[in-house]
């Protein structure tokens, strides 16, 4: 019975967290905790979901945490899938908690069972700018855009963000014109518009406005 009534409270949760109600779901999901369910696959990904909703807030309460995704068994209730994304919260967290070579070692594994993925690269990108080394981290995504074009989108948003960031606003902008994908979009057209006005660029605010427009 108190099995049953963990897996409805975890969907009840689960509901709440994707509405934006994460308090709620984090309360919901901290009972259901306590209720000691013996399914070690309900405990991890509703683990992984309160790693997901406290992020750095509470490092202390997340490596908690993380021993309930480490249970005997637990890749045999989880998909492969959801094994993944178990994973890339540990390097995350372990990022949060200062563990840069754990960080490190857990998102290049990652990667060397999926090259193209791309969250693998942005969680070591993520590594290198937590650690200041940001000439790093855009090689990185520089090289992986390079070898794979198909995510060279999101790497070029990334990068971008990096640029801005660091108060390189003229080269965030080069690099957000360089997406050809997003050319007519209405959100980059305005962040763009808005970037160079912040410049004083009125031509080349003139010139993006113009050309989605034609």
């Amino acid at each position: 019975m108190e099995t049953e009534l963990a897996i409805i409270h975890g969907q009840m949760a689960c509901v709440l967290q994707l509405q934006g109600l994460t308090e709620e779901a984090l309360w919901l999901y901290n009972q259901i905790i306590k209720l000691k369910p013996t399914d070690v696959g309900l405990l991890a990904v509703i683990a992984n979901n309160i790693i997901t909703i406290i992020k750095d807030q509470n490092v202390i309460v997340s490596k908690k945490k993380v021993k309930l995704t480490k249970a005997e068994g637990v890749e045999f209730k989880l998909s492969k899938k959801q094994l993944q994304a178990i994973e890339f919260k540990k390097a995350l967290l372990s990022m949060y908690a200062n563990q840069a070579e754990q960080c490190r070692k857990m998102s290049t594994g990652l990667q060397s069972q999926r090259p193209e993925c791309l969250l693998s690269v942005l969680i070591q990108a993520a590594q290198f700018c937590w650690e200041k080394q940001h000439t790093k981290a855009i090689e990185l995504l520089h090289k992986f855009s390079d070898q794979y074009p198909e995510n060279a989108a999101d790497i070029k948003l990334t990068m971008a963000h990096l640029k801005i960031s660091r108060g390189n606003i003229s080269k965030a902008c080069l690099i957000l014109r360089s997406i050809e994908e997003l050319k007519y979009k209405p959100g980059r057209v305005s962040l763009l518009v808005t970037m160079y006005s912040h410049e004083e660029d009125t031509d080349c605010a003139i010139e993006v406005f113009t050309q989605a427009i034609q």
